[in-house]
């Protein structure tokens, strides 16, 4: 069976497991200790990548979300979501780039906005993750406090001084590229709706989804997605 070792609520990480699902391959999730990363130890040039997403495939390691989800829809023909043809790949190219470029990176300034959603986000993340339970209080805590600060400094680089409205203008430009179609693939989904409802998936159980879930056209078309990812 395909092992995945990743974060429960790392974007990267949730983005390959939209594409695990939607194309009904079994899998196994390894948790990664996100101090020690011990788990990779036994996986080839996994270390010295250091980073989560990890596939391992049989004898085969891929890393990258993007190059995992490639490798996948090359080897398991079910449901493909790539496109055949050259323009459809570029057009494919600029949403993925979207999503890593604009949505991943607004999120952490929406997550850990203020401190006491930065905390919540924390008793979350520290729930699901490998955190043994004594550490959770500690790390959700100095996480929470140190997570608010370089979220700040964050927009303020950016020259964001409103994360909602930045998040609400960048998921306006999503459903705008839908143009009223039910996915950005058309009548199906393709690689840049894994990507972006993989990502969205990330926070669904943070309080940013509440203000999500109130931008109508991109709710509806989650919904859709899940739907499908189930």
């Amino acid at each position: 069976m395909i092992k995945l070792y990743q974060y429960e609520v790392c974007p990267y990480c949730c983005k390959v497991k939209a594409v695990l699902d939607y194309k009904k391959i079994a899998y196994e999730k390894i948790e990664v200790n996100p101090m020690t990363h011990e788990e990779l130890a036994s996986v080839p040039g996994a270390i010295e990548y250091d980073k989560v997403p990890v596939l391992v495939d049989g004898e085969k390691v891929v890393f990258e979300s993007n190059d995992i989800i490639r490798y996948l829809d090359q080897k398991y023909s079910k449901n493909p979501i790539v496109a055949l043809d050259a323009k459809g790949r570029l057009v494919q190219d600029k949403w993925i780039q979207f999503v890593d470029d604009e949505l991943v990176q607004i999120l952490p300034g929406n997550i850990y906005r203020s401190l006491t959603e930065s905390l919540d986000s924390f008793k979350y993340i520290t729930k699901v993750g490998k955190f043994p339970r004594w550490k959770r209080y500690y790390l959700a805590l100095g996480g929470a406090v140190a997570m608010t600060i370089v979220a700040k400094k964050g927009m303020k680089k950016r020259g964001i001084t409103d994360p909602r409205k930045a998040l609400s203008d960048t998921l306006q430009k999503w459903s705008q590229g839908m143009a009223g179609k039910k996915f950005m693939g058309g009548d199906r989904p393709d690689i840049s709706d894994l990507v972006c409802a993989g990502t969205l998936t990330a926070v669904h159980e943070m309080k940013v989804w509440d203000f999500i879930a109130e931008q109508k056209p991109v709710a509806d078309w989650y919904q859709r997605m899940a739907s499908l990812l189930n």
